[in-house]
């Protein structure tokens, strides 16, 4: 998956995800089970990880007693009042935030782990959609034929949601969907949406929520079909190294190669999504740290100081710009990248050359600064009232504490690229 660890920190983070997937899957499991009006009692093993993992593997590691355990308290829920309060739908997206605060704040700090608000989502997806129809002259947005969308860091699934559901709403608008069509919104969601997820729990439950959407759509999957969600590293993986040996992990050989060949070889023309911000975690193999490296080079700026090109959105940003100005299979380059992020970059003397090279690699740069930075504002307006992050959630409403900004950034690719523009004018370090 493109991570190593020094110490003991692989085994932490193993034992971290095994948990994870463990409880939140259980948890997702009774959720669903919940969706479907199924009148047979819930049971965790049929319900979920039948599909996923051996009884005997789960006995070997003597967890089924404590899964008994933990079907037992939900089975002590009242599910009428539960879910009357906390509906089906968000249900699972709700859950992993605080389950992983609750159960291991280090690793979610790590990581970067934070509920993007469904609000947020839905701005972003449109604001790509209306990009691509009115800057790139694709009628009909992110139905277009040519489009192909990844979210680098699905976690549960929610931007592939609602990328979706945008696409739906074209498909209806436009008199294209009826019922002999839905296999039109299936190929669409098998070969032109695509996800990466490093965590194996929320890996697992945006592949449940997603097929439950497209139930909700009308269709299901077959037996030989999967999304295209994978769980892997998206920061590495871009370069064919060669084979690796995982023959004693078939499934993880087949989500290996399928994830590489998407990075390698999609013309990918949106990317979007929330990167996790966090300085540098200690898990970066050498292909990852060289994307803040290319940070570093400056032509007409003064030179990056500080360790501001560590933090992880950096990577994320990077990698993203990479997806869309290097062509694939022959293609012109041009696209969009729309990510919400830490907006340190906009004006850190870290990022002078993470701006520089945006300057010369798109031909619009728009940013919705959301503020919230405690550094600046101490949590507060300017009126002096309260100013929680756009991420404050009923249970946390202080929220995250740094500010962030939705960018949005488009390349043509019929305008002139980096080397015809006009050459930045420099500058001095007091006016960076």
């Amino acid at each position: 998956m493109g991570v190593s660890f020094s110490t003991d920190q692989g085994e932490h983070f193993f034992r971290a995800t095994l948990v994870q997937t463990l409880f939140y899957g259980l948890f997702s499991a009774w959720v669903i089970h919940h969706e479907t009006k199924t009148k047979a009692a819930f049971n965790w093993l049929q319900r979920l990880f039948g599909e996923i993992a051996k009884p005997a593997a789960m006995q070997a590691m003597n967890l089924v007693e404590v899964m008994d355990s933990a079907q037992e308290a939900l089975d002590r829920v009242n599910r009428t009042a539960f879910f009357k309060n906390f509906s089906e739908e968000r249900a699972v997206q709700y859950f992993y935030e605080p389950f992983l605060e609750a159960y291991d704040p280090e690793l979610r700090e790590q990581f970067g782990v934070w509920y993007t608000p469904e609000e947020v989502v839905e701005y972003m997806v449109e604001r790509v959609d209306r990009t691509l129809r009115d800057d790139l002259g694709l009628s009909l947005g992110l139905a277009s034929p040519e489009v192909v969308i990844l979210d680098p860091c699905t976690g549960t699934g929610t931007y592939i949601l609602k990328v979706l559901e945008r696409i739906q709403r074209t498909l209806e608008e436009e008199g294209q969907l009826d019922a002999f069509s839905g296999q039109d919104l299936k190929e669409i969601a098998l070969k032109r949406v695509f996800g990466f997820e490093l965590m194996p729990a929320p890996f697992v439950v945006a592949h449940m929520r997603l097929n439950m959407q497209l139930k909700k759509f009308g269709f299901e999957l077959g037996a030989d079909e999967r999304l295209g969600v994978y769980l892997t590293n998206a920061l590495t993986g871009y370069t064919d190294t060669g084979s690796v040996d995982l023959s004693a992990f078939g499934e993880f050989l087949s989500e290996w190669q399928e994830s590489n060949s998407v990075k390698q070889q999609e013309p990918v023309l949106v990317v979007l999504g929330n990167p996790p911000y966090s300085s540098f975690s200690g898990i970066g193999v050498k292909e990852e740290q060289e994307l803040g490296n290319a940070y570093r080079e400056v032509k007409a700026v003064p030179r990056p100081v500080g360790q501001g090109l560590n933090d992880l959105y950096v990577r994320f940003f990077r990698m993203a710009e990479r997806q869309i100005t290097q062509p694939k299979e022959g293609k012109q380059t041009q696209g969009v990248v729309c990510f919400i992020s830490n907006y340190s970059w906009l004006d850190g003397l870290s990022h002078t050359g993470m701006r520089e090279h945006y300057l010369s690699a798109f031909d619009q740069i728009t940013i919705d600064n959301l503020n919230g930075d405690r550094y600046r504002t101490g949590k507060l307006t300017p009126e002096g009232k309260p100013d929680p992050s756009i991420f404050s959630t009923p249970y946390n409403r202080e929220g995250i504490q740094v500010g962030t900004a939705i960018s949005l950034m488009v390349r043509r690719e019929a305008l002139a690229r980096c080397s015809e523009r006009v050459p930045l004018p420099k500058r001095s370090s007091s006016e960076a």
